[in-house]
């Protein structure tokens, strides 16, 4: 059931980044979704740094 949680952070962090990268697109009227790109792949980034941070914590 702990693990079920972890999914559910990663998918609502990387919900966030993609909806304030569109948000910013939108903003900056860019002509590719260049923003959305970049948050989408911060997202990952730190969705997956979260995850592992919690999992090296419980090992201990």
């Amino acid at each position: 059931m702990k693990y079920t949680g972890m999914a559910f952070q990663m998918a609502v962090t990387i919900f966030l980044f993609v909806f304030a990268g569109k948000k910013l697109d939108n903003y900056f009227e860019t002509s590719q979704p260049y923003l959305t790109a970049a948050f989408a792949l911060l997202g990952v980034f730190l969705a997956l740094f979260l995850v592992i941070r919690q999992l090296m914590a419980d090992q201990k």
